[in-house]
Order: structure tokens, then sequence, then C-alpha cells
């Protein structure tokens, strides 16, 4: 507690002789609005006038806020806020009683000498808990008494109200606050800071060849050492004791394609850094329930994987095999576990067509028409339409290109664009769309003689189109090949092939 005394000037006057009580001079405070910190000791508000030596009583109007003696006017500061202090100079023989008051707000200090060890916390899905310890200004770890965590997204992490201690629950971003409660020097305040979850690992996929099994991801975090054995739990530490193994050491610069010999028993995949593990993962390949196809198309689209159409060969009469060709649509959440959409699609049976997300609609463009069970087929030009991938709406049922398999499909610049020969010039040439309906040639020249299975591709705000053949006949490709890179529509202009 701090006593405050005020500096009191006054006029005592002789008696007067006058009968009648006068007025007393105004009493009068050196300042009318003070704003002081709840620690001030040396706070001093001088009170000058009045008339007499009537005695001078004191109040406040929030003894919560400012607790004052009435008789000696000595204050003490309790906590932040506004009290109305007011003194009253009694009258006497020659004296009317006579007032005065002002407001004064005391205030507390904010808490800026707090802040966390990191800005940014980076927490790995399914991984470890951690905690981000509260530094004060001089950047050692304190606990505060009091404070209460809290995260802005629970759903992707939880954080202990008590301890802070973070653990990750799904992939995505929360900001985590701690709201350290006031004292009687200073305010609540809150600090807070940014946690995202990732997977240690993000789009591992794991496809077989006939004798090799191929391992691809889109991102990992640095430093990773991948092991694949036949052993189901088989880490650094324990590699003498496991059987059929690779290592493999991964940063950031790693080419993002791994290739292991198949062999003929399960294989488990393990990752691990210097905190973190995973649980093995078990690589046994299994037959979707669609079988083995060629020239069928997958996607993600709203949140599922759609798997459509394409063709293969099966055993027919007299050990003759037949092309069967599909248009059912499968979809699956997780890759694993897969169900029928559509036996039969609006759209005929077809592989080898462009399948491709424009303004949360699915596109199907041309391809290959199955035409009988020897292999026949003919080229399409037409486009599909769907919102939700299992229902579909004819746009076009001829559009201004020959398509078929040597057509390409890709969204640029919020643009669906489309490769593809013109039925004049039966050269390659690029049209577009905003609606899936008008096509437009996107060119004035064509870009080159007709060629096939090129790859379409975005880097640094502009399209590019990679390698190709001008030829399908598969005899000649070798020599056929055309290996350039060529650029073809940048982001605010275009241009012929480079």
């Amino acid at each position: 507690m701090r006593y405050i005394w005020f500096s009191i000037c006054f006029f005592i006057c002789g008696c007067n002789s006058d009968s009648s009580l006068r007025e007393q001079a105004p009493l009068e405070f050196s300042m009318q609005a003070p704003v002081i910190f709840i620690d001030s000791n040396n706070f001093s508000n001088t009170l000058s006038g009045g008339s007499g030596n009537g005695t001078l009583s004191w109040s406040s109007s929030n003894p919560d806020i400012v607790s004052i003696d009435s008789t000696t006017g000595a204050m003490t500061f309790l906590d932040d806020g506004v009290s109305t202090i007011s003194v009253t100079k009694a009258g006497n023989e020659n004296y009317l009683s006579t007032s005065a008051s002002y407001q004064l707000t005391v205030q507390k200090y904010p808490q800026t000498q707090f802040s966390f060890t990191q800005e940014n916390v980076t927490l790995i899905y399914e991984g470890p808990t951690i905690h981000n310890d509260i530094l004060n200004e001089e950047a050692i770890a304190v606990n505060i008494e009091g404070v209460v965590f809290s995260s802005s997204e629970d759903s992707v992490v939880e954080v202990n109200p008590q301890t802070g201690e973070l653990a990750a629950k799904a992939i995505g971003t929360s900001l985590i606050s701690a709201l350290i409660p006031e004292n009687y020097l200073h305010l609540e305040t809150t600090i807070d800071f940014e946690v995202t979850v990732k997977r240690i690992v993000d789009g591992l996929m794991v496809d077989f060849e006939t004798n090799t099994m191929n391992i691809t991801w889109q991102s990992i975090d640095t430093g990773l050492t991948l092991i694949v054995s036949d052993t189901p739990e088989c880490y650094q530490e324990n590699l003498q004791t496991c059987s059929n193994t690779n290592i493999f050491n991964l940063d950031l610069n790693s080419e993002k394609l791994i290739s292991v010999p198949q062999t003929q028993n399960a294989q488990y995949l393990t990752l691990e850094s210097e905190q973190y593990k995973t649980e093995p993962f078990l690589i046994e390949p299994s037959e979707p329930p669609f079988g083995t196809r060629l020239g069928a198309r997958m996607i993600k689209f709203k949140g599922k994987l759609w798997y459509i159409g394409g063709w293969r060969f099966e055993q027919g009469q007299n050990s003759n095999d037949e092309v069967i060709w599909f248009n059912d649509i499968w979809s699956s959440e997780d890759g694993i576990d897969w169900q029928i959409e559509a036996q039969n699609a609006a759209f005929s049976a077809r592989s080898d067509f462009q399948l491709v997300e424009y303004g949360e609609n699915l596109y199907l463009i041309g391809g290959n028409e199955g035409s009988g069970t020897r292999g026949a087929y003919n080229f399409k030009w037409d486009v599909w339409q769907s919102s939700d991938g299992t229902n579909w709406e004819l746009l076009v049922s001829e559009a201004p290109f020959l398509f078929g398999e040597i057509g390409k499909a890709i969204v640029f610049n919020d643009k669906l664009y489309v490769f593809a020969d013109d039925f004049n010039t039966r050269k390659t040439n690029i049209f577009g769309t905003r609606d899936g309906i008008s096509w437009n040639i996107e060119q004035q020249t064509p870009l080159f003689d007709a060629i096939a299975l090129y790859e379409l591709y975005v880097k640094d705000e502009k399209l590019f189109c990679l390698a190709g053949t001008n030829t399908l006949a598969a005899t000649i490709l070798t020599n056929q090949s055309t290996q350039r890179v060529m650029e073809l529509i940048g982001k605010s202009k275009r241009h012929h092939c480079q």
C-alpha cells in the first residue's frame, strides 16, 4: 500500500463581524483529470483556495479503485480504473462550506516482458507432443501462475490448458495463445504463436512394376532415413536383426523417386528422423476391385479419388484375347476401399481421354471409344461435365479439334486449355475455354506438326510442353522422338514454341 499526502493551501481569514455567512474562495485542484500508474508513490494534486479554518473531508467515488483517508486525504491505489476524488471544506461562523473534485484514472502496466521461445512451431502429424516455453525479458524460461493456453483450431492442434503441451491432431495450422492473468501492477495480456502440422512425408505413394517397387513422395521433412525391409520393425538401431534391407538417406534435394527390387515376401517401410520415427507401413500389392486396366484415368476431386473407364484384355473363346472397354466410375476416400458410383456412365466406354478439374467441376474430353471386343476404336472429341463425379452432362458432341488419345488438357491461369489437332491443318494447336462449350484457338499459327506422347506442366507461372513424338507407331518411337521443351504460354503474354 502506498499513501499519498496532498499539499494543501488555504486562506485563514479573521473573524467577520458581519452576522451573514459568506462564500469561501473557490477550492481548486492543480489537475482536473490526472492519469497515473498504480505504483505511483509521488503523486500530488495541489489544492488551493478556500476561506476560514474549516476542516477538510475527503472521499472516493470508487473505493475499490482508490481508497482514501477521509481526514488526511492519504490515498491507496488498489486497482486500475477511474474514481472521482472529492474534498469538502467545512464552514464556520463566517463562511459557508465549499467542495471541489477531480477525476483520477489509475492504470496498470501492459505485460510486454513475455514471449515464446519459438514464434512458429512445426509439429509432425501423429508425432511426439512438444512444449513451447514462455520466456521473460531476460530470455529465461518462466512458469507463470494462472496462465491459460488455448488453440484456435482444436481439431488441428490440441493444447493442455494448464501446461501448454501441444499434440497434433490433423494436418493444418492453428494459433496457440497464452492468457497471462493480470496482477497488482500489470494488465491481463495474451501472447501467441503459430503451429503448422505436417506429415513427416507428404504424398507418399508406392506402385509396383513387374520386378520393381517404386516409392515416390511430394515433400519430406529434412534429414529422413527411409528403410525398406522384410522385417516388420526395422530401424537404424536394430539393422543387424533385419533381413533384405534397403536404406536411403533423404533430404530436401533428394530425387523424389526410389526404386527397390521386389521380393516374394511382404515388405515394410519405416521413416525416421532424430526426433521421430513412424510405425512400419506394410507394403503388399493387391488388385483393386476394378482390376488392371490400360488407358483409365484417376483424379482427386472433392476429397475423393475417382477412377474412370479404360480397357483390358480378357481371355475369350477359342483362346483368343478380347478387348473389354469400360465406362464405369469408382471412388475412394483413402485409395484402398473403392465403391462403384456408376456401372455405365452417360458417356460411351472409352480410354485415353483427358480428365481435369476446372471451376469446381470435372471435365472429360475425347479419348478412344471402343467399338468392339477385338480392340477397334474411334477417336472422340466430345466434352462432358460433372459437378459430383457421378452424373455427367454432354456439353459439346463435336468440339472443333481432333482429340482421341493424342490430345492433352490442362488448367492454367483460370482457363481450360486443350492441345489437339486442328481439323483443317492437322497440326497441333491450343484451344481455350472458360465454360467448356465455346472453344477458341489461342495461337494464330499452329505450334507444330501433330505430336503425341508428350506432357504438359506448369512451372514459374508458365506452361510447358515436354518431349513428344510425331507418330503413334510404336516401332519407330525411338527414331521419331522429339526430345525438347517448349515454352508455350506465359502469365501475361503468349509465346510461339521455343
